[in-house]
């Protein structure tokens, strides 16, 4: 998954700890058995079981104290919505990508912590951006999650294939894509 993320406001934990999620490139899952059970008669005590980079992305926003995502399914984002369910962060599903950037606002607006809303790519990443104007200009930290296709397809006409980033940074104190895993938990940190 190729997450773009523009981001308003202050992360709040230590970069240790981001860090660490993001070295340790297999982890446990919660719900998974103890390392000294057997489940179906298998002894579980070598095995890691991998962690996706979404499942990265959910773990440092539950870690940043995110309540919710704000979102309106659509292109790119189907492992980051699975990821959401298995770690138990809450979706709220909007009627529009607008509605879900106004959300994110008034959450920062109101919580002084990050609202994060979530976009498909193209057209729905410049709708979500009119809740991130709104948020830019009344100084609300809100965190964008836009979705996209693969980025080795990027600039061959892809499904709504645009530079998000370059849409985003006028608006943004820090606008940019993340294309690899390993650098999910610091650009979160970053944000």
């Amino acid at each position: 998954m190729t997450a773009e993320l523009t981001r308003r406001g202050f992360a709040k934990a230590g970069l240790a700890t981001t860090l660490g999620l993001a070295a340790g490139a297999t982890e446990k899952r919660a719900g998974a058995p103890d390392s000294n059970s057997s489940e179906l008669g298998r002894d579980r005590t070598s095995e890691k079981t991998p962690m996706s980079g979404a499942d990265v992305l959910v773990r440092q926003l539950k870690v940043h104290g995110v309540p919710f995502v704000a979102t309106l399914c659509g292109n790119g984002l189907d492992p980051f919505y699975a990821a959401c369910r298995q770690h138990g962060l809450r979706l709220v599903d909007v009627r529009n990508e607008q509605a879900a950037g106004y959300m994110a606002d008034v959450v920062g607006r109101l919580t002084r912590r990050v609202g994060v809303c979530a976009a498909s790519s193209g057209v729905a990443h410049v709708n979500a951006l009119t809740g991130l104007t709104n948020a830019y200009f009344d100084g609300s930290p809100v965190l964008l999650l836009t979705g996209a296709s693969e980025s080795r397809t990027a600039g061959m006409g892809n499904f709504q294939d645009l530079d998000h980033v370059a849409l985003a940074r006028p608006i943004c104190k820090l606008a940019q894509l993340v294309e690899r895993p390993e650098r999910i938990a610091l650009a979160v940190h970053e944000a």
